[in-house]
């Protein structure tokens, strides 16, 4: 899944080279040797960045390096159970 984060993001700038920008291509640098992949979320050009682990703890050392510099991280997981209501008792 990974990599397949970071083709769509290199199409998409093949794209519309705004989709990326200098802060953007920084981030993905530094975030190179603890991801699999990432890209910019929605059109691109900033805002949120999704990255992809090589492992829980090189995660947590790319969360580290984010909040460094002052970056909020928002953690991720996925749910293969879908989305679930519950309702007071009907």
């Amino acid at each position: 899944m990974g990599k397949l984060l970071t083709v769509q993001f290199e199409a998409m700038k093949d794209l519309d080279s705004s989709t990326s920008n200098e802060q953007i291509e920084e981030l993905f640098e530094l975030a190179e040797p603890m991801i699999i992949g990432g890209k910019p979320c929605g059109a691109g050009g900033g805002g949120c960045l999704l990255f992809l682990g090589k492992s829980e703890e090189e995660a947590r050392k790319l969360e580290e390096k984010l909040s460094e510099r002052q970056l909020a991280v928002i953690d991720l997981e996925f749910d293969f159970e879908g989305l679930c209501v519950e309702t007071n008792g009907e």
